[in-house]
């Protein structure tokens, strides 16, 4: 009881540094519906197609759409903040692709998938794209190279295998039906262009190579050199390192390097698909509020974390709701040095949402429950609400099965 109201006189103190509480809300409200209906057209079909079983396909839309709309105004956040334009269907593909290889991750804690995923995630080849400067040139490439493929298909060439042209993930008709280029034995052909045949095992393997693929149709330039693929291959390595995480005697100075790593490059991952051509105080800005965000989902998974065996600061009781709020409160100085007063204001309004969501989640669960039902019904309220797991998490030896 007293950790809790301790939590609520932070969220009342926190008040006066996020005066534009009112103003995030109310567009919250109407970037929801926006994102849904993103959501909808970038990743509902490639779901349905890819994930075969209709209980397991339904599942996994409801975990996918939930993350996609929390991502998504995150990014629309930063978009604002920056001025930067965004195309919501790639904020919607950037946040289920988040979901699911977050939970990828957790489900399957072997060195075997790690090593996959970082053939997936390698640099990409710069013979296998061109440099073009714009989203709008990003996706004129990726339709010239549905085209092609389409072609070269009639004509009985690009069969898929391991490194071919055939093999590289877009398919916007949903010709091929669900599993399309797997083969017997768990090798599955295909993925994203520039990786030389990453073989996934599972559906949900395969459904990240789509998201992938997709997502670096929108990336403009040479992809070897995007900031977002660099970050995405360090964001990879920590991942691995926060396996770690499920041992017990994890200390608290590796926890540290781990847990704010990760959620260093996740958010410079995020922010360079917004604004490819970050320069260096922007960068260390994106990863320092990371930091801060990988904090607030610590503190809001704090029980599904020692349900499952995952040592966390906050699990520890090293890391409270009001350290992590002074950390947004030292940051917002040099944010607005950047980026100006008014657009920090409304940024922080906007964090101030997720500070009262997290404390809500932690400290009133009954809330929570009631708020999951509700999300079913609602894309609105799946932004107050943890949200399903799209493949359920390991646990630590001995915590059993999930």
């Amino acid at each position: 009881m007293g950790h809790a109201v301790d939590d609520l006189a932070v969220v009342v103190r926190w008040a006066r540094h996020a005066p534009a509480l009112g103003s995030a809300g109310a567009q919250v409200l109407r970037d929801v519906p926006a994102l849904s209906s993103a959501y909808r057209d970038a990743v509902a079909p490639v779901v349905r197609r890819v994930i075969g079983g209709p209980d397991e396909r339904a599942a996994m839309e409801t975990a996918l759409h939930a993350m996609s709309i929390k991502i998504g105004l995150m990014m629309l956040g930063y978009a604002r903040l920056t001025g930067s334009p965004l195309d919501l269907r790639l904020a919607s593909l950037a946040g289920a692709a988040t979901r699911l290889y977050d939970d990828i991750i957790d489900a399957t804690p072997t060195p075997r998938l790690d090593e996959r995923l970082s053939s997936l995630f390698a640099p990409y080849s710069a013979h296998d794209v061109r440099g073009f400067g714009t989203q709008e040139q990003g996706r004129d490439r990726d339709r010239d190279r549905d085209r092609d493929r389409d072609r070269d298909r009639e004509r009985g060439l690009g069969q898929r295998g391991p490194g071919r042209e055939g093999g590289r993930g877009q398919d916007p008709e949903g010709e091929r039906g669900p599993g399309w280029g797997r083969e017997r034995g768990g090798r599955v052909v295909g993925g994203v262009p520039g990786v030389r045949g990453f073989a996934a095992w599972t559906e949900q393997e395969v459904l990240l190579a789509e998201l992938c693929d997709r997502i670096a149709g929108w990336i403009p330039g040479t992809l070897e050199r995007s900031a977002a693929v660099l970050a995405l291959n360090e964001l990879h390595g920590y991942q691995r390192l926060s396996r770690r995480q499920l041992d017990p005697g994890i200390s608290p100075e590796t926890l540290v390097k781990v847990t704010c790593a990760k959620g260093a490059y996740a958010n410079l991952v995020l922010c360079a698909l917004v604004r490819p051509g970050l320069d260096r105080e922007e960068r260390w800005l994106a990863m320092a509020f990371g930091e801060a965000y990988q904090a607030i989902d610590d503190y809001m998974d704090h029980d599904q974390d020692v349900r499952n065996g995952v040592t966390t600061l906050v699990t520890l009781d090293r890391l409270s709701l009001d350290a992590i709020c002074r950390r947004f409160v030292v940051l917002r100085p040099r944010l607005a040095a950047r980026y100006g007063p008014a657009a920090t204001q409304r940024y922080y309004g906007l964090i101030h949402l997720l500070v009262l969501k997290a404390a809500a989640s932690r400290r009133a669960p009954v809330l929570g429950r009631v708020g999951r039902r509700l999300a079913r019904a609602s894309p609105l309220l799946t932004t107050m609400t943890r949200g399903p797991d799209a493949v359920p998490p390991a646990r630590a030896a001995g915590g059993g099965a999930v």
